[in-house]
């Protein structure tokens, strides 16, 4: 039975060990995260209760390293905000230097 996992916390690199054995166990395990935005500032106003994209880069980055499929979600989009140009070439640049497999944008 394949199994998603979907968060915006670098929380799930406490349960690494529990997420290398389900990819043993399953037909497919997945773990995506979710970004609006790279840019710190829209962070702090947008996603304040949540950890930061860079922390979440990183723990994708790990989980990616230790064979488990990996993916990130642009979402929500923030019209005018996080939509322009230089966000997706970087957000692109990111996806690519940690490794994701499937990135998902929903608009």
């Amino acid at each position: 039975m394949p199994l998603l996992i979907e968060t915006k916390s670098d929380l799930v690199l406490r349960d690494l060990d529990i997420l290398k054995k389900l990819d043993e166990r399953t037909d497919f395990l997945h773990v995506a995260f979710s970004i609006t935005d790279l840019d710190p500032s829209h962070h702090k106003k947008f996603e304040s209760y949540t950890c930061a994209p860079r922390n979440r880069l990183r723990a994708m980055q790990k989980i990616s390293e230790a064979g488990i499929s990996t993916g990130l979600f642009l979402m929500p989009v923030l019209p005018y905000i996080s939509d322009n140009r230089r966000n997706s070439k970087t957000s692109l640049k990111k996806r690519v230097n940690t490794a994701v497999i499937i990135s998902y944008t929903i608009l």
